[in-house]
């Protein structure tokens, strides 16, 4: 339904970050645009915290080639339907491209409940030297 009006009501009576807030209404697949995209990323921005409540599968994927530019270093993602074979896979399909096009990694935080997890992304470190453990003890 619409409920658009409510929620602009609710996000301007909590009041926090109403300025950083764009509330968008309409079908992920046109809302969420190369344009859209493109004019975010030219304006500087970068996306903090991102959630996630598609409710099945399909907007996931088109969610997830939407935020593979956009996610900031020391970032978060929650997925409310996570454990869902298929927003499983493509959540593993996003972080092999954020690995090879962003330098950037993904580990749980925690799950919600079973069926949401949140996750934080981050700046995969080329600059920490690895571990050097010594050859293992042999026993007598």
């Amino acid at each position: 339904g619409d409920v658009l009006a409510d929620d602009l009501k609710t996000l301007h009576a909590h009041n926090l970050y109403v300025d950083k807030c764009e509330l968008i209404q309409g079908y992920f697949e046109e809302t969420l645009t190369p344009e859209r995209r493109n004019a975010y990323l030219d304006s500087g921005r970068q996306v903090g915290f991102a959630c996630l409540d598609c409710n099945i599968a399909p907007p996931y994927k088109i969610v997830f080639e939407y935020l593979i530019d956009l996610m900031a270093p020391d970032s978060y993602i929650y997925m409310d339907e996570y454990y869902s074979g298929a927003v499983v896979k493509y959540f593993e399909e996003f972080v092999e491209e954020l690995k090879t096009r962003r330098r950037m990694d993904a580990r749980i935080v925690r799950n919600a409940g079973g069926f949401g997890a949140m996750f934080h992304i981050f700046a995969i470190a080329d600059t920490i030297p690895s571990l050097e453990f010594a050859p293992p003890h042999k026993q007598p």
